[in-house]
């Protein structure tokens, strides 16, 4: 029984503890061993708080059994102005109670430091788990974003409280194993055989709880965690889609379907949040069973003396009134750690995966780099992870520094993918980009990328001012007001000069209008002086005057600036210096506007028909 005991309780927890322990920095594993030698210490002060009480006890019910001690005459004789204690016993009894006082307050002490470095390590831990996602998230690769479930990892980044919340649930349940294995060995040495059979059966009485509640709790582990990511996925997709759901009422669908799987987690939660009570209920009943079933045993089995009887109760009790609440915290803390489990590996998983594959941090941007002659596109394909066709295939083109360039082609083609090329934040898959007539290092891709300007078809605009949404190349410094005046103006974003810069913006742009909010990802590019310009359908939410004066803008702009332009609308693209005709992935032809746009026509006419 004891190696099945010993088995489950290695299977179940150390083997989860290490997993955490290896994710933690130097610092924290020095600080986990630095608790555990704290909860040795604590074992130990426990034992002696017990022999304590049994010494005062024994001080007042018979004061001269205790000095005829050995270990006692001899600490008189060691200290001889201790000799006065022992004339008067009312005396002794006052000097050994304030004795059992001082050991008391220090193992409380002791009690609360260990409690306290247990929940330093939690929200440690928690922060590790939370930096490592999130740090693997922002420094990964856009394709992996493309293709990723971002869902799945903040949903994992919202669950590290629970990693934390386990790793110190069992640092507790190790501790509380040390402190009842150092009273359960205090009792082996001072109890009959006899009465180590009741122990023992205490002692399986709280494995069978457990084991019975084991299988329920991952049960109601696994559901509460999917019940949660359903909630997220309801409440995300609401949040992000808000302007389609009031316009399609869908209001009463949503909330039916988060309603209904808040209810269908209630039975499965609320067995989470009482299953660490039932433990108490059943031990506590099972612990006050020792007392008549010791007195069973040592009447009829041992015919001991009631002064044998009273020596060994009184240990008994004494062992009890600690290792009982004990083993109730133990098995308590082990059911707690079944329900946080799931979500807690969940989380564990997500960290791992950043340790073992750490998304690089971009090296610092080479000082020397420059974009003088040009941008050269060799013989470049490119392919979406999953997909079973090339988006970009076999594109060969030279962009001059200081040209416009438009790209044209229907939905599809690859334009928005040529973009995100030029813009550094995909890599082809075969053949290369060149600057200057030589491939990008990584030192030179983070300088080339801090000189682009890119603007989206659906830009972010984060909650704050309008001058933050401006230089937010430069979020979390000071920016410069004369840079975000320019900038808006070039834009013709006018609402900076009639609401100021200090305008409130809300969450995904509210307060701006549509062309608004396109105006001020223009004016956001600008802001950083770009080498070359990206607009991807940057001007499909504007009417047609507003697009013309900001394309008036973007065609003044310095001719240092390379333009690439993206647009459905031809006449966006009318004024570039050369067009780029895309179509499933290929280059079909390139020209000036004024022979290869009508030529584009036609085939759009004929596609028509």
């Amino acid at each position: 029984m004891w190696y099945n005991i010993v088995r489950l309780f290695l299977k179940n927890f150390f083997g989860d503890y290490l997993r955490i322990y290896r994710i933690l920095p130097r610092r924290l594993r020095c600080v986990t061993l630095g608790v555990f030698a704290l909860t040795a210490i604590l074992a130990t002060a426990e034992v002696l708080s017990i022999f304590s009480i049994s010494f005062l006890a024994m001080s007042i019910a018979a004061p001269e059994r205790l000095l005829a001690i050995r270990p006692v005459a001899l600490l008189f004789q060691m200290f001889p102005w201790l000799e006065g204690l022992s004339t008067d016993m009312r005396l002794f009894a006052l000097a050994v109670s304030g004795s059992v006082i001082c050991l008391i307050a220090a193992k409380n002490a002791l009690s609360a430091l260990v409690g306290f470095r247990t929940k330093y390590l939690e929200a440690e831990v928690a922060m590790v788990a939370g930096e490592s996602i999130f740090k693997q998230y922002l420094y990964s690769p856009y394709i992996a974003h493309l293709v990723g479930n971002s869902q799945v990892m903040f949903q994992a980044l919202s669950w590290r409280s629970q990693l934390g919340a386990m790793f110190g649930v069992l640092i507790m349940i190790y501790s509380y194993a040390a402190i009842t294995l150092t009273l359960f060995t205090m009792i082996i040495l001072l109890t009959p055989w006899a009465v180590l059979l009741v122990i023992v059966a205490v002692t399986a009485t709280a494995v069978a709880i457990y084991r019975t509640l084991k299988s329920r709790l991952d049960t109601a582990g696994i559901n509460a965690a999917e019940y949660s990511r359903k909630e997220s996925q309801y409440t995300m997709n609401a949040m992000r889609g808000i302007r389609e759901t009031l316009i399609y009422r869908q209001q009463g669908t949503f909330f039916a379907s988060y309603r209904q799987t808040c209810q269908d987690s209630v039975s499965d939660k609320t067995f989470m949040s009482v299953a660490p009570f039932i433990p108490t209920w059943i031990l506590e009943i099972a612990g006050f069973m020792v007392i008549p079933a010791t007195l069973w045993v040592m009447y009829f089995v041992q015919d001991a003396s009631m002064a044998r009887i009273t020596g060994i109760l009184t240990i008994i009790m004494l062992v009890a009134w600690r290792v009982l609440p004990m083993l109730n915290r133990t098995v308590a803390a082990m059911v707690t750690v079944r329900g946080l489990r799931h979500a807690a590996l969940d989380c564990l998983e997500q960290v791992e995966e950043a340790l073992v594959a750490p998304a690089p941090v971009p090296p610092e941007p080479d000082p020397d780099f420059a974009l003088r002659e040009g941008i050269r596109l060799t013989r470049v394909n490119f392919r979406y992870p999953k997909s079973e066709n090339d988006c970009l295939n076999d594109i060969d083109y030279f962009i001059p520094c200081g040209s416009r360039l438009g790209v044209i082609g229907q939905s599809g083609a690859g334009k928005s993918t040529l973009a995100l090329i030029l813009s550094g934040l995909v890599q082809p898959n075969s053949g290369a980009m060149q600057v200057d007539g030589r491939e990008l290092t990584p030192e030179a891709l983070t300088a080339y990328c801090l000189r682009v300007g890119y603007v989206p078809q659906s830009p972010y605009l984060m909650p704050g001012t309008l001058a933050e949404n401006v230089a937010f190349s430069q979020w979390g410094k000071p920016w410069d007001e004369e840079k975000v005046r320019l900038a808006c103006r070039m834009a013709e974003l006018d609402v900076a000069e009639t609401r100021g810069l200090d305008l409130s913006i809300g969450e995904n742009g509210a307060g701006l209008s549509g062309g608004q909010a396109q105006r001020l990802a223009i004016a956001r590019a600008l802001y950083v002086n770009p080498s070359i310009l990206i607009l991807d359908e940057a001007t499909s939410a504007l009417d047609g005057g507003v697009e013309g004066a900001i394309m008036d803008t973007i065609f003044a702009l310095p001719q240092s600036i390379t333009t690439v332009i993206i647009a459905h609308r031809l006449s966006t693209v009318e004024r570039c210096d050369t067009l780029l005709w895309l179509e499933e992935g290929r280059l079909v032809a390139s020209g000036p506007p004024d022979e290869l746009l009508p030529r584009y026509q036609e085939h759009l006419n004929r596609i028509r028909e």
